[in-house]
């Protein structure tokens, strides 16, 4: 004969009773429910995949001693690497594929672009601009307010620095 009873109805508790180890229990189903409720650990999360859902859906990355933190972010379909003490935006991919960084850019190597470098302000340049496959070739700035061409690797013509077009050589002769 067996009879079921209902969990309701028994007014008892648990103590120090033998678990397995393997056992899990739904957060939904302790009370209160932890579903709901913020998880902290000082270890490591594990997971193939860790999904965050929400309207703008954010991991953000706190630090402890009184250092910037960030958020990494996707906002209206932007993705966003977020300064959220400074509350700027660092970094920004669209969904046409458009990347933004405020602040600046330092590339300790080089840079390789496909299609057209386009500037709103000024372009700063050490040295000299050569050209791709032909690095014998230049138009350089050797000197404050001095502007020169180079082919073959040598001078062709300079601008001086008093407003003076040297052809072949970069010395001015003296009148």
């Amino acid at each position: 004969d067996s009879a079921a009873i209902a969990m309701s109805k028994l007014a008892l508790s648990i103590t120090n009773s033998e678990i397995n180890a393997s056992a899990a229990i739904a957060g939904s189903k302790i009370s209160p429910n932890f579903g709901s409720q913020t998880i902290t650990t000082t270890g490591a999360i594990a997971s193939g995949d860790i999904e965050i859902t929400g309207t703008a859906p954010s991991l953000v990355l706190q630090d402890s001693n009184d250092e910037n933190d960030f958020a990494v972010k996707n906002q209206d379909g932007i993705f966003k690497i977020r300064d959220v003490d400074a509350g700027v935006d660092r970094f920004t991919i669209t969904t046409a594929g458009v990347s933004s960084i405020s602040g600046n850019l330092d590339v300790g190597a080089g840079i390789d672009v496909t299609g057209a470098i386009t500037t709103t302000s000024d372009l700063t340049i050490a040295d000299k601009i050569i050209h791709s496959g032909d690095t014998d070739t230049a138009v350089r700035f050797p000197a404050a307010n001095t502007v020169s061409v180079e082919t073959g690797g040598s001078e062709a013509l300079r601008v001086d620095s008093s407003g003076r077009l040297l052809i072949g050589t970069s010395n001015a002769r003296a009148d």
